[in-house]
């Protein structure tokens, strides 16, 4: 009885109606400017559970809180072809200077990471891998050759199939988190 007679008022009153719904979402959409939306696993998490306290003692232990991991991949010409070093020095140096990331030792890519060996008279060499241009696909397949040999960087700089590479770029806020990533793919 109840349905009956609702419907049959709605059906007879249908601007009131509209009018009725139309303040009804108005006053939800004006809600919707105080709704933040937080996807911050974290935040999810109550201090006092065991791994929540883990994580803050990692983060305390190593000094990272929040870092974006870019892969970079290149299917024409190979990634360690010279023109895809290249690009990957290229793409690092314009990173570094974008603001809110930081730039010190936890920032890890190709430019900025030692490679420790001996020359051919044995004398040991420190210096990152691309911090000149890459002059010859004959050189970046080298480069592709001592990270595989390091153990510190095999699988975790580069892929086991020398298809990929990470760059680690440690961020200061991760509320710029979002931003810094539409800058970086932008």
């Amino acid at each position: 009885e109840m349905k009956h007679r609702m419907t049959t008022w709605s059906v007879d009153h249908p601007k009131t109606v509209m009018a009725l719904i139309l303040l009804l979402s108005l006053g939800l959409a004006a809600g919707l400017r105080n709704i933040r939306i937080d996807t911050d696993p974290e935040h999810m998490l109550s201090e006092d559970r065991p791994v929540r306290r883990e994580l803050n003692r990692i983060e305390e232990r190593f000094g990272v809180k929040d870092i974006l991991v870019l892969g970079l991949e290149r299917k024409k010409g190979g990634l360690f072809s010279a023109e895809g070093l290249n690009e990957v020095r290229e793409i690092t140096n314009q990173i570094l200077e974008l603001p809110g990331i930081d730039t010190g030792e936890k920032f890890q890519s190709l430019n900025t990471i030692d490679n420790v060996r001996l020359d051919e008279e044995g004398t040991m060499v420190v210096r990152a891998f691309l911090t000149h241009p890459v002059e010859s696909d004959e050189k970046g397949r080298a480069i592709r050759d001592q990270l595989h040999e390091n153990r510190l960087l095999d699988e975790k700089l580069i892929a086991s199939d020398g298809s990929m590479v990470a760059i680690y770029i440690p961020i200061n806020d991760k509320d710029d988190a979002a931003g810094l990533y539409d800058a970086i793919m932008g």
